[in-house]
């Protein structure tokens, strides 16, 4: 039974020519393959449905596991020719329209089709997956996994010569994917994240309980939509646009967003990472999006920087392999004469006297932890001073930094030079 084609239509994606959605290549059986063979097939491969496929390259008929079932129940034996317990299967022109081939499905009250060429071979197969998928509905809670979130199967099963095992093999492997199915939803709706995927065209496919708060919206009422239903233009442009940059890079991407939740109008400083998804073959399902409240964490980082910036003390922040100077205060600049960007551009061997400098070259590789001692320092116009440095081991943004503490001490050793000299 082969249905006539029709001229594919621009812009809605289900107007799409369907052999751009099929699935290739196809998994098939000759008409002499016997039934018991083909039942270890299915269950190897986790499918439920095989084309049978002449010599020819023609279709002639399907095999499913609902039929396996009746053949069993029938008593024909495992050695029976797939050619005699066959169902009919539906061949369709690859340049139908997908939603004329999806009206096909529902009318003819079948789940999968088999895409054919000019020349009536099997091209392809499209089922009632692909189609859910180009709708928009949720990949990872309904028909639909991504094959890199998709788990082993938690039982191993032998699969014995016999149809019977065979068959119980493939109701085995329904109920391991339903569970992995469940599974991955309970993760889904129970991370405290912002989840969400949209396909390549910016539509979304699927979200968790936690970005629904941020739309105001049930994922159903969210899937199939865009940002421009639920956001400005200017934000919505924002959103897409770090989609893109995602998607053309071919990894991760990271950025950060306040962002308003329309549930209770509260907003959190985001950070988001997006990354694109494909499938075993390649092909770009979307983007993945996944972003974590760091409200509070940046509300303590800004109180550490002003606690620094701002601390009567003389402190400055240098990277132990460059021994550059990474971060000033405003005291060290107050202290030092400097300016910040002129600062920044200072080595530590560069606040020292000329007999001092390579003492300190040399010493800094060996200084770890909580160290204290007095150096002979000089001012930007010169100026020497004696000061006592304290100092200890410091991760910035991943560099390893020394941080010092810094006191003018020239007072106290000229006071002191006096006593020793009366």
């Amino acid at each position: 039974m082969t249905a006539p084609a029709s001229a594919p239509g621009p812009g809605n994606p289900m107007h799409r020519r369907l052999d751009s959605i099929a699935s290739r290549p196809v998994v098939q059986v000759g008409l002499a393959e016997r039934l018991a063979d083909v039942a270890r097939l299915m269950a190897a491969r986790r499918l439920s449905c095989v084309p049978i496929v002449g010599a020819d390259g023609r279709v002639h008929g399907r095999v499913s596991e609902n039929r396996l079932l009746d053949v069993l129940r029938g008593g024909l034996a495992g050695d029976t020719p797939v050619r005699d317990a066959c169902d009919p299967m539906l061949t369709v022109d690859g340049g139908m329209r997908c939603d004329q081939a999806w009206q096909l499905c529902l009318q003819r009250g079948v789940s999968h089709l088999a895409v054919v060429d000019a020349d009536q071979r099997l091209d392809g197969i499209v089922s009632e997956t692909d189609f859910r998928r180009l709708m928009h509905l949720s990949m990872l809670a309904g028909h639909q996994l991504v094959p890199s979130m998709m788990q082993p199967l938690a039982r191993v099963v032998r699969v014995d010569p016999s149809l019977q095992d065979a068959a119980r093999a493939v109701g085995l492997m329904d109920v391991s994917m339903a569970q992995d199915r469940a599974l991955q939803r309970a993760i889904l709706d129970a991370l405290p994240d912002l989840v969400w995927l949209k396909d390549p065209d910016g539509v979304y496919l699927a979200c968790n309980p936690r970005f629904e708060q941020l739309f105001g919206a049930t994922e159903t009422q969210i899937v199939g939509k865009t940002d421009r239903d639920f956001v400005s233009p200017e934000v919505s442009d924002f959103f897409r646009q770090h989609d893109l940059q995602a998607m053309a890079r071919n990894a991760p991407s990271s950025n950060e967003e306040l962002l308003r939740f329309a549930s209770d109008g509260h907003t959190e400083l985001t950070h988001t990472i997006k990354t694109p998804v494909r499938d075993a073959r390649g092909r770009l399902l979307g983007v993945l999006g996944i972003g974590r409240d760091i409200t509070a964490l940046r509300r303590v980082e800004d109180g550490y920087r002003q606690l620094f910036s701002h601390n009567p003390a003389p402190m400055a922040v240098y990277a132990r392999h460059s021994q550059r100077l990474v971060a000033v205060n405003d005291a060290f600049c107050a202290l030092y004469g400097y300016t910040p960007d002129e600062a920044l551009q200072l080595q530590v061997a560069d606040l020292l006297m000329p007999v001092q400098k390579d003492l300190a070259r040399a010493s800094i590789p060996q200084m770890h932890g909580l160290l204290s001692a007095e150096w002979q320092h000089q001012r930007r116009d010169g100026t020497p001073m004696q000061v006592l440095v304290q100092s200890h081991d410091l991760i910035r943004d991943g560099v390893d930094c020394r941080l010092v503490v810094i006191t003018d001490i020239t007072r106290l050793h000229r006071s002191q030079q006096r006593d020793q000299s009366r």
